[in-house]
């Protein structure tokens, strides 16, 4: 029989709430290059462009209908230079806990510039995390 499983807005809430609670003091990521698989799997050469650490505390609002919103974070100095494609949130401990994309607009995080310079000032205008329901 195949899977008819659904979520109550309860439960992905939950679930939300807690990958949020997670994330406080930890670390946000982007990257260049290819995304990996999943988030269990470590980077192969892609450069670090940028690091936001530590995250807020809270670093999401609550939940609503499983969607977490990222809090507004300080501008930070790039590390590197490249094109921004994907970004990986890391608790505080540095475990990797979900990776999402980058780009202008309609991504899971939206930059003003996706063409990131060593020593620049990189600001992120939206960033979200959807638990499926």
């Amino acid at each position: 029989m195949a899977s008819s499983l659904h979520m109550s807005k309860a439960a992905v809430d939950g679930m939300a709430n807690y990958l949020g609670r997670r994330v406080s003091g930890g670390k946000l990521r982007i990257y260049d290059g290819e995304q990996p698989a999943n988030a269990d799997r470590g980077t192969t050469g892609q450069i670090l462009l940028v690091e936001f650490s530590p995250l807020p505390d809270p670093a999401f609002e609550e939940a609503e209908i499983g969607k977490l919103e990222g809090r507004e974070l300080e501008p930070t100095r790039a590390a590197g230079t490249g094109k921004a494609t994907w970004y990986r949130v890391l608790t505080n401990s540095g475990t990797p806990l979900w990776d999402g994309s980058v780009g202008k607009s309609d991504c899971d995080m939206n930059i003003s510039d996706i063409e990131i310079f060593k020593g620049a000032e990189v600001s992120i205008e939206m960033w979200e995390h959807l638990v499926p329901r």
